[in-house]
């Protein structure tokens, strides 16, 4: 099952160079689009800082600092009947509470898609791949020393441990770039676990000691980004992926943010992370967060 997975991941992750290279030699023949800018490119940048202080404060609480930092950008090509999608975002928050000696990395993600889309009727297209997802530094759980009052930091993930890839594809019913739904009944799941302790412990679902892990299966995709009222926007961003032979574990991802923009600098945002991946652990993972800050979007 694992050399199948394998060659399922082989395969849709080179199909998108090979149709783009098909697009390529038409680009090459119809000369009369190249003063056209086919592309559509979006940039959000934002920053949330976040400051308790206490002096004789006897009902309880820590002093925290906190700041956050996200960015998102898209690129979007359509021309003719393909359409290719690119994102990359990242969020990194630094905190310090209480005691705490030092600043630290509080959350760390990123994620990168592109997906090659090749237009049928009715808005559906022929879609094809790949989603990588990792962080850019150590995380660390941090406990309290009974006996010598110290603070004690136990590594939890790394960069590429864990890394996931996911490649896929499938169909995808399309309207333009408000809403998409995928279904992809080929797909794949890489888990890369390079850091040497936390491979050793079997983390992440690796056996102890391996780097990798690769499972084939099937996905749905629902994303949708719209504004449901003035100055307020939703975005949602769920991702299913079920193995072949495991059907009964099924991994769930779901992004959604509501953002309530104040002026063009400052906005208010509700954003919550669920994810079940039971080689992680078998239970629901949920985040949310509320924040106001500096936002700013970009297009060209």
């Amino acid at each position: 099952m694992r050399r199948f997975g394998f060659i399922i991941l082989i395969l849709v992750s080179f199909l998108p160079h090979f149709l783009s290279a098909q697009g390529g030699m038409q680009d090459s023949i119809k000369t009369q689009y190249d003063t056209i800018s086919f592309w559509t490119r979006t940039a959000e940048f934002g920053a949330t800082f976040k400051q308790i202080g206490l002096k004789n404060w006897v009902q309880g609480g820590a002093e925290l600092i906190s700041l956050n930092l996200t960015g998102k950008l898209r690129a979007r090509k359509e021309k003719e009947r393909y359409i290719w999608q690119n994102l990359f975002e990242a969020t990194y928050t630094l905190t310090k509470q209480g005691e705490q000696k030092r600043i630290r990395a509080n959350t760390d993600d990123w994620r990168i898609i592109t997906r090659y889309n090749w237009k049928l009727e009715n808005n559906w297209a022929i879609t094809t791949g790949i989603t990588v997802n990792s962080q850019f530094g150590p995380l660390y759980k941090v406990s309290v020393d009974p006996d010598t009052d110290e603070e004690v930091a136990t590594l939890t993930s790394d960069i590429l441990a864990p890394g996931f890839i996911w490649p896929s594809f499938g169909f995808t019913k399309l309207k333009k770039d408000i809403w998409n739904i995928s279904l992809m009944p080929v797909a794949g799941k890489l888990v890369i676990v390079l850091n040497d302790s936390l491979s050793d412990a079997g983390a992440f679902g690796v056996d102890p000691g391996e780097k990798f892990s690769i499972e084939a299966g099937f996905g749905i995709d629902a994303w949708v980004k719209t504004e449901i009222f003035k100055n307020m926007l939703i975005e949602s961003d769920l991702a299913i992926f079920s193995h072949y032979y495991d059907m009964l574990h099924t991994d769930v991802r779901w992004n959604f943010t509501m953002r309530f923009k104040v002026n063009k600098f400052f906005s208010a945002f509700y954003t919550n992370n669920l994810i079940y991946d039971y080689n992680i652990v078998d239970k629901v993972q949920f985040k949310y967060t509320i924040s106001l800050g500096f936002a700013y979007d970009i297009t060209w």
